[in-house]
């Protein structure tokens, strides 16, 4: 076949080339959501365990996050344009519970990477150097979790609904959004439960000296403290330290 026939191909029906050409920006905009998501999730989990933020690792973050905004604009694009599509063509499609359960799920991804952007992400820049929840507040942490479940099952869900044609006029949209609730809600569970069973180990570990994950030098208090002579500075290099232990510093 040559690139003649090729192109025949594609305009001999002009319909199903534009619902195909929607069909693969959607299937890229999911792509770059999802996977900017899950990128951003792990690495929040390795600033937990790794002690501290550092600002060559928050970069991949904040370029991660601008995939996901470009892979949820890509969505909305397309996502209106099968809207559109399906009001000229088929209209009879509009009214595919699924369809419905899904600009609701888009809706609340759109109104969370707002609170990330805004709120989140700005939070986190703030602690380079530092923890990622040091001087956060418990209510605090749990709406940041709460925020990163929400992410994540906002992204794999509109990927299982687009998996599962079954479930086209089949499930009620309160039934599908019932079950994106549930997940939410044990997704969120799951990321407290980690976070309570990995934060003692990851606070003894902040505590023991290290050329990477410390913040002072173990066995010294916090400056300010009637105890506390000297406190290691919190981006002191190895050498640094060593220096500071043999009083050269």
């Amino acid at each position: 076949m040559d690139v003649t026939q090729l192109l025949a191909l594609f305009v001999s029906d002009p319909v199903v080339t534009i619902h195909t050409g929607m069909r693969f920006f959607h299937f890229i905009g999911l792509a770059l959501g999802l996977g900017g998501a899950i990128l951003l999730d792990l690495m929040m989990l390795r600033f937990f365990l790794r002690g501290r933020i550092i600002k060559e690792t928050y970069g991949i973050v904040d370029f991660a996050s601008k995939v996901v905004s470009m892979g949820l604009l890509l969505l909305w694009i397309s996502g209106i344009g099968f809207l559109v599509f399906y009001a000229l063509t088929k209209p009879e499609l509009l009214t595919n519970p699924k369809v419905h359960a899904k600009l609701v799920i888009v809706a609340i991804l759109t109104v969370n990477g707002y609170f990330i952007h805004s709120v989140i992400l700005p939070g986190v820049k703030s602690q380079i150097g530092t923890s990622l929840f040091a001087g956060i507040s418990a209510v605090k942490r749990s709406i940041f979790l709460i925020s990163g479940a929400i992410s994540a099952v906002s992204w794999i869900f509109p990927v299982a609904l687009g998996a599962f044609p079954q479930l086209n006029f089949a499930v009620p949209a309160l039934v599908i959004l019932s079950a994106y609730l549930l997940l939410i809600c044990a997704a969120a569970l799951s990321m407290h439960a980690l976070i309570l069973m990995t934060a003692p180990k990851t606070l003894k570990e902040i505590g023991e000296s290290g050329p990477d994950d410390v913040l002072l030098l173990g066995g010294f208090p916090c400056a300010g403290t009637p105890e506390a002579p000297q406190a290691m500075p919190i981006y002191a290099g190895a050498r640094r330290r060593r220096l500071l232990i043999e009083g050269q510093g």
